[in-house]
This record gives structure tokens, sequence and C-alpha cells, in this order.
């Protein structure tokens, strides 16, 4: 994969993991990655005759051949290298350094050996879910070998529900001796796939009747780009439905609860908490995308009334648990500044019980996938790169559904991840949330299923749990712009299972739409921490997406409202402003005043990489709003107006800029906004 000349990604997938080659060089789901997408990357050769080293992720290359010369040895990787990979990130330059060294020992020590009398059959590719084979991996006529990884996953998922459910999983001990038989009897992989289908599929958590998903044909998927919203996909051409999967199995039956008209879209389902109905996205006349409200008793969708203007679009909504709606609106008609304002930029606004409209975020690029966490706080995703050099910055933030306490959930100063979407608290376990992570400039929305916990970090990977599969394997914070372009399985739309608090089995078991290997249709499956992933549904030809159980469940507490609509400023307390990193280094007392100012973030069709001052920004024009002293204790006391995006730059005593915020915060009518100190994790209190 290459964007541009100087953005190749570089990785080998070895023919042999376990060649000297590479030895001690833990691969990333079967790559080892050399470099990320900003630097020079591996060339594509195509020897006539040799022994494959290792091959690309993708395509018929093969960057890594060895040869026989005289009465030794070549080994050849292609390899653009410049002064640029000193920047390279640590971790690829130290696999590509260790490869090195293990080649040139390998070559030091071991005799020749021959080299086959031409190219060898290109490996298959295996799914990633298949994991390397073990236990009989033989030859031709051989029947195919099961994975020990894949024996030890269920083997743990078995025990795990017996342990968990007692007599709510009767079959428990049966499955644990069948499964015991089998691996004596060094059965087939069509034996053990069998048992493990039943096995987990008996799984207590999928006790609902009935799995709301939608239903779209497979050659339009119809998922905006990592950098896009809705307004950039087209209105129409599709072959897709609202449709209940029941019995929850593999043979179970699709029955369509709505089917828009003229091939429009249909999507960004939100189940009510009772699960009476549902908000959903769609276009109208003039390809204007509107949300709607449906029964799922199979009730005729109605139009929510919102901005509805004719040059705004509106989708994406969430239920929030005293019965308003959060949804995205391009109603502030800005647009993304590195495509000119092409993308229109959505916004997150609340729409009251009583009709009312009121926006809650100001920001300078998207705001995707509003949810409720279990505390009744919203979690959205928001991208921003205002003064940053670092374009791939999505952090999920989380405020009160009245638009106060906006602040970071994940992710914020963090390279890695680089988005971060669909992300849902998990049932029972406050801390944890599962996301899909993927990249930039990637394969739209698609990703990694990566688990995470913020009672252990909020930096890259520090609350990283797992990746799924990914078992006992840390999860690396590799900044690549394209990390799943070429990797299996791709993952969208997470469901975690489990009920209310202290639900058991809850924030193991997940249902999610994947496609496990190239080719293959996406399907419903049930994925757990064992790495175990079961098809739950699959339908040739189609993509099955956004699964959600058709069950009430509870609803999170309710916040009472902080704004006070009657006033048009807010109160800003900060306790010591060199508290945290962001004034790392900066003696105490330097500091003498602050610069408040604000954005003017650029409007659609404006904007672009040609007008910014610098590289990928500043694209924004800046207006100072004044200056506020600071005291000797480093806090500072003032107001701001509500609804503004506003920044801050510390001051030195000749007025001079010591550091620069490179973000934002919003704060609303009314309320009374502190912070710690300059980045000061959250988990600190200033004393």
């Amino acid at each position: 994969v290459t964007f541009g000349d100087d953005r190749g990604q570089a990785g080998l997938v070895p023919g042999n993991p376990d060649a000297p080659a590479f030895r001690g060089i833990e691969p990333d789901r079967g790559v080892i990655w050399l470099s990320n997408a900003a630097y020079p990357a591996v060339a594509h050769l195509a020897g006539p005759r040799g022994r494959v080293l290792a091959r690309t992720p993708g395509g018929p290359d093969n960057p890594m051949l060895e040869y026989r010369l005289g009465r030794g040895r070549v080994v050849v990787l292609g390899w653009r290298l410049s002064r640029l990979y000193f920047h390279a990130p640590a971790g690829c330059r130290a696999r590509f350094e260790q490869l090195l060294r293990n080649t040139l020992a390998d070559l030091a020590a071991a005799p020749p050996s021959e080299p086959p009398p031409g190219d060898p059959p290109r490996p298959a590719r295996r799914p990633a879910l298949q994991g390397p084979l073990s236990e009989g991996d033989g030859g031709p006529g051989s029947v195919p070998a099961v994975p020990a990884a894949e024996w030890e996953a269920l083997s743990l998922a078995i025990d795990d529900l017996r342990g968990t459910f007692g007599a709510r999983y009767p079959r428990g001990d049966e499955f644990r001796r069948r499964l015991d038989g089998l691996r004596a009897a060094a059965c087939d992989a069509a034996a053990f796939r069998a048992l493990r289908d039943e096995a987990l599929l008996a799984n207590p958590l999928l006790d609902f009747d009935r799995l709301l998903l939608v239903k779209r044909g497979a050659g339009k998927l119809g998922l905006p780009m990592n950098y896009q919203g809705n307004s950039s996909l087209d209105p129409a051409g599709y072959d897709n439905e609202i449709a209940v999967l029941s019995p929850v199995r593999p043979d179970g039956a699709l029955t369509t609860l709505h089917r828009p008209e003229g091939g429009r879209f249909v999507g960004d389902v939100d189940l009510h908490f009772d699960a009476d109905r549902l908000l959903f996205s769609t276009t109208v006349a003039g390809g204007r995308w509107r949300i709607f409200e449906a029964g799922t008793n199979g009730a005729a969708p109605r139009q929510i009334p919102l901005i509805d203007e004719p040059d705004v679009d509106n989708y994406d909504a969430c239920y929030l648990p005293d019965g308003r709606i959060i949804f995205t609106s391009t109603a502030p008609f800005t647009g993304v500044p590195c495509v000119r304002g092409s993308a229109h930029v959505a916004n997150l606004y609340l729409r009251g019980t009583d009709g009312r409209i009121r926006r809650l975020t100001v920001e300078q690029d998207h705001d995707w996938c509003p949810t409720v966490l279990s505390d009744g706080r919203v979690l959205y995703q928001r991208w921003e790169y205002a003064d940053l050099p670092h374009a791939f910055s999505r952090i999920l933030l989380h405020m009160n559904p009245d638009g106060t306490g906006q602040m970071e959930y994940y992710g914020s100063n963090s390279y890695w991840p680089a988005s971060m979407f669909y992300a849902k608290p998990l049932p029972g376990r406050p801390s944890r949330f599962v996301a899909i992570v993927g990249g930039h400039h990637e394969q739209p929305r698609m990703g990694d299923l990566v688990l995470f916990d913020v009672s252990r970090g909020r930096f890259e990977t520090e609350g990283a749990v797992q990746r799924i599969p990914g078992r006992g394997r840390p999860v690396e914070p590799i900044a690549l712009d394209l990390p799943i372009a070429q990797t299996w399985p791709k993952f969208l739309h997470p469901h975690p299972l489990g009920g209310a608090t202290n639900s058991p089995g809850a924030g193991k078991y997940f249902l999610v739409s994947c496609q496990p290997s190239p080719g293959a249709p996406w399907g419903i499956w049930l994925a757990d921490v064992f790495d175990n992933l079961v098809p739950v549904r699959e339908m040739p030809g189609y993509a099955l997406l956004e699964p959600v159980p058709l069950r009430a469940v509870p609803r999170p507490p309710v916040i009472a409202d902080r704004v006070d609509t009657n006033r048009a400023d807010a109160e800003v307390m900060l306790a010591d402003v060199y508290a945290g990193p962001g004034l790392r280094g900066i003696a105490r007392g330097t500091v003498k005043a602050l610069r408040i100012f604000t954005y003017h973030f650029a409007y659609q069709g404006m904007g672009g990489e040609p007008d910014a001052p610098g590289l990928d920004g500043p694209w924004d024009v800046k207006r100072v709003l004044g200056t506020v002293p600071v005291r000797e204790d480093g806090s500072a006391r003032f107001l701001v107006p509500a609804y503004t995006p506003i920044s801050i730059q510390p001051l030195d005593a000749d007025g001079q800029a010591l550091q620069l915020m490179r973000s934002w915060f919003t704060a609303m009518p009314g309320e009374t906004l502190s912070c710690g100190g300059c980045h000061e994790p959250d988990r600190k209190s200033v004393v």
C-alpha cells in the first residue's frame, strides 16, 4: 500500500516465522512492520529463482529472498532507505535492526542451504482467526489440523462459561468432555469447529430471541471514510434494510422491519432503552440526510423535526435517558480544512422533548458516534488538528447531556489510536469500553476490535487491555496511517453482551460485524476475550451490520442540566498552570498571564493546505479575546464567552508565549469549568 512516493507502509509476512532471520521479532497479527506510512518502504521484488523468506501483507510481491551463490548464500531485502528513517517510530526501527542482525548472524553461522528448483508457490494468507498451525500440520493428503491456539481459546471459553453461569450453562460439562475427546482423537478442523459453534452459541448471554441489524448489499457498504461523515456518502443506490434475525442462530430467519424506498441509505440505528422504538439515518428528496423514528412493531417511520434547512444534514442520533435526543448536524457550515472544506463537518446538537434545539459542541472537525455511558454521560469521538502536526488526532470525549463538562475520555495527546469508531461501554464494567481501532486514510470505519480500561490510563496503549483476537499479546502503539488495510479479521459495530450492573460474564463476549478473511462476507459474529470467533449469521452477497439485541435494557441515570441559557458566558477556574506536562521545564513564577483566544474555523468550501502557514496547519484564524493575570500559586480565574472554542497561551513577563495549547475547550452558558493544570491527567489532584 502506498500513498504517494514517500508514504509506503512497509511490512513483512514471514514464510516461516521460526526461521533464524525472524527470531525475537514479535509480529503484529502476522506482520512484521518496519515502517509506518510516512517513511520509505520495502521495495517490491519478484526474483526468478530463490527461496521466499517473506512476502508483503498483500499483493504478489516477495521483498525478501534467499539465493545460493557458489558455496555460500545471498539474502536480498529490497528497501528504500533514507535519512528520514531516523525519525521512524522506535519499534519499527528496532524490528528492522533486529532483522538485519539476525540475517547477518545466520549467514555467518549456518551452512549453505539448497534453494528450491524454482520459485515456490506463494503461501496462502490464512485468515487471522486461524492462527499458526500445530499438531499435525501435515502435507498433501493430511486432514486440516486445528491450531493449538484455537484449542486453548475454546477450552478457556467453555471453562469460563461453566464457572460464570453454572446451571445456566447446563451442557457445560458435556462440552468440556467432548472437547477433550476430540483433542485426544486428533480430530479434523470441521469437527472441532462444529463443537466450538455449538458450545459458544449456547452462551447464556445470548438469551434473547431477536437481533436487530442492518442488511446491506455487499457492493455498496455505505461507510464514510474515516475523515468524512454521512454527507460525503451517496444518498441512494443501496440495497439495504433494517431487519430482525430470529432465532439468533446461523439458520435464523431474517425479516424486514423497514426498507426505504428508492434505494436510499438506512443505518445509524439506535434502539430505545425500552426497545419499543428506534432512530435511524436516511435521506429524503433532494438528497439531504434526516433522522427518522420507527416502532419496532413495524409502525411506519416518522421524520424527527430537527434543523430541516435545505442545505443542512442531520444524522447519527442517540436517545438520552430523559427522552431527549443528541444528534450530529452540518448546521455549523464548517468544512474539513485539509480538503478545502469539501467534506461538511458535523457537530453535536441536543433536541429537547419540547422540540427546542441547542448546539453542544463547537469543533474544527467532525464529532462521531454519540452514545450514552452507564453513568448517564455522553461518549463521542472528536477529530481535531488545530496547530498540530499530527493530522490523525481523534479523541474520545465525554460530557453531560446538556453539553457541560466536556473532557477527555481516551487518547488526548496520543499518536495511537488514530481512530476509535463505534466506541461502546461495557455493561457492569464502568471503566471499560470497546472500539474499532483503525487509521486515517484507511479502509472506511473498519478496523481492529480493541478492549480498553480507562482506570489503567488514557494515553496511547496505557488503557489498552487487548486486541481481539490477541489474547496474551501486548497492544503496541504502532502509529500507522493504514494499520489494518491488509490484515484480517476486520470488524465493525461492536455490541458488548451483558445486562445491568454486576452482570455475570459482561465484558468478555461481544456481537460484532466481522469480515474474517479477504473475500468473505461481512456477517454477525460472536467474539470473546479468549480469541474465539463464531459465525452467528452470514448471507452471501450482503453485509450484515449494526447488531443490537432487540430487548429492553436499564436506563442510565438522568443527569440534571447545569446550563443557564439566560447567560452568554461561563467561568473558568485553573488551579495551577504549572501542573501537568504542558509546561514541563518552566520554572514557577515564569508565567505572568494567559492570552485567551478563539479559533474561527473555516467554512464549507474554504481552507486547505496551500492556504496554511505551516505543514498540516495551523489552518484556522485566531482571534484574541483578552489577557488574564496568573497568581503566584499558578492559579487563574476568568470569564469566557459560551459556545466558543477557547484556547490558551501562557505568557512570560515580556508578554511572550511560553507554550500553545494546540486544542480547545468549549463551555456552556452559566457553566463553571475547572481544570487542574496544562494537560493534567484527570486521575491526579492538584494540591
